[in-house]
């Protein structure tokens, strides 16, 4: 079992069930457990807020699998290279008719949107999107999968111009190789909701899966970055959680 927590106040139960236990952390409780038990300990730098820690979380991760042979053997060092040419497509410096991040920022300003994952791992990476968009844009957003959406969500937009939303922007997640039956459900599903909102695809670039994943993740993060700004606000602003677990502090376990 892989315990990751960035804040390392995460309570776990693995050690309990006899599980073996890889700790990545980066620091506070989880590390102090772990060490009092002999637990192998994967430290990784603090001193940030976790949902900007996704690389020292994530790929550790992904080399503790790989050497325990649940993973195939993944370039890392290629990866980083390519991300360092996606940042430069969507950095703060590349006018916005070349930047394809703030045009999608642009189209999502004043909307509420619903993030699609044309497959399982889009649908992840939708995930991680919608949490981004809440916390740093501050702006209502939601995810779902193809094609789970079309067996239930794809009726609730029959009435969706009708539900007091001035706007709808629907996002599509691809990579560009999805089965010709999964592109013919993005296809329909287009053309049935088309009507109701505005329909975006954004398609992963890269050689290989990893590449394709950490493309769209840093993608989003640079919309949800771009998008808080044109709301105008903090995007390290997480007052409402803390209210929350304030609150929450003080009600007897």
């Amino acid at each position: 079992v892989e315990i990751s927590s960035f804040s390392g106040l995460t309570v776990d139960y693995a050690r309990e069930r006899g599980a073996s236990i890889v700790a990545i952390t980066s620091g506070g409780e989880l590390a102090k457990r772990a060490q009092a038990a002999g637990v192998p300990v994967v430290q990784i730098p603090g001193g940030q807020p976790p949902r900007t820690a996704l690389g020292y979380l994530m790929l550790p991760a992904a080399v503790v699998a790989e050497r325990l042979g649940l993973l195939p053997a993944q370039d890392y060092d290629g990866a980083v290279e390519y991300l360092r040419i996606v940042a430069s497509l969507h950095a703060v410096d590349r006018p916005f008719e070349e930047n394809d991040a703030k045009q999608l920022a642009a189209e999502l300003q004043g909307a509420v949107s619903v993030l699609y994952g044309l497959g399982g791992w889009q649908a992840a990476v939708a995930n991680r999107w919608k949490g981004q968009i809440n916390e740093n844009a501050k702006n209502m957003t939601f995810a779902n999968a193809f094609p789970e959406l079309n067996h239930n969500e794809i009726l609730g937009w029959v009435k969706a111009d009708e539900q007091g939303v001035a706007k709808w922007v629907a996002v599509i997640l691809t990579d560009g190789e999805e089965s010709p039956k999964m592109q013919a459900r993005a296809r329909v599903t287009e053309g049935l909701i088309a009507d109701k909102c505005t329909v975006c695809y954004v398609e992963a670039t890269g050689r290989n899966l990893l590449e394709k994943m950490l493309n769209l993740v840093y993608y989003g993060d640079y919309v949800s970055l771009y998008l808080a700004a044109l709301n105008g606000v903090d995007p390290e602003d997480i007052a409402s959680i803390n209210i929350l677990k304030a609150e929450l502090a003080k009600v007897p376990s």
